[in-house]
């Protein structure tokens, strides 16, 4: 593996094949911008690892023994980028869910590897800010449309997951970044939002009503997910 050096992208690779960790590992080897830190072929110690390491990417199997690697990605509490390594396709659509920048299916070569880096690179810039900036900041740039779009924070509604989009909801409109609905909330005040369900996120001052199920805001009902309530119900104490 590479010498560690700070700037570079930290990544881990699960998966229990030693042949797919190698393949992984001499592909990170060429890009000068990653460096791969840890290989795990067993996902029970992935996740012990993952409860106190937060690495840039993790590279993830999905069908592993004992833990699969969608059971583990919903296992984390603060999730990494996730780019979903796998031989099965009929598991894209779930991966996508979990917010996975992307989802490689075997056998892939470097250029998609490559692609796949990139466009995990493309959400770090975003989630590098300068988090006091941010905290300062009324406003977020995103990539909509071929521009930089200028969004004041205080107009958003909520934020809704599609695909491998989200849509930002304002006022009447609503702008789609090719971005994961991590890496939007990462840009955003964390204390001004919260994810009430897999496929939305809310601004807290913008909620209207709200029970077990549901929120209303400007007249929309947003699903509460289970999961996500009793976070939801603390924060709107």
């Amino acid at each position: 593996m590479n010498n560690q050096t700070s700037n570079k992208i930290k990544c881990i690779a699960v998966d229990d094949e030693p042949f797919a960790l190698k393949i992984i590992e001499e592909f990170c080897n060429q890009i000068p911008s990653v460096e791969l830190t840890h290989c795990f072929n067993n996902p029970v110690e992935a996740n012990q690892y993952l409860q106190h390491h937060k690495p840039d990417i993790v590279f993830l199997d999905i069908r592993m023994p004992d833990i699969s690697g969608i059971q583990l990605a919903e296992t984390i509490k603060s999730l990494p980028f996730i780019i979903f390594t796998t031989a099965h396709a009929e598991y894209a659509v779930k991966s996508y869910s979990l917010d996975a920048i992307d989802y490689l299916l075997k056998p892939f070569d470097f250029e998609r590897f490559y692609k796949a880096i990139q466009k995990a690179e493309k959400h770090l810039r975003y989630v590098n800010q300068d988090i006091a900036s941010k905290a300062e900041k009324d406003f977020i740039t995103v990539k909509a449309d071929y521009m930089n779009i200028k969004i004041n924070i205080d107009d958003i509604l909520y934020i809704e997951s599609v695909d491998n989009y989200v849509k930002i909801h304002v006022q009447g409109k609503h702008y789609m970044p090719q971005l994961s609905m991590k890496a939007v909330l990462d840009i955003l005040p964390i204390e001004r939002f919260i994810r009430v369900h897999k496929s939305y996120a809310v601004a807290r001052n913008k909620v209207s009503f709200f029970n077990n199920k549901q929120l209303t805001i400007d007249d929309i009902s947003i699903p509460i997910g289970r999961t996500y309530l009793p976070g939801f119900k603390d924060a709107m104490q």
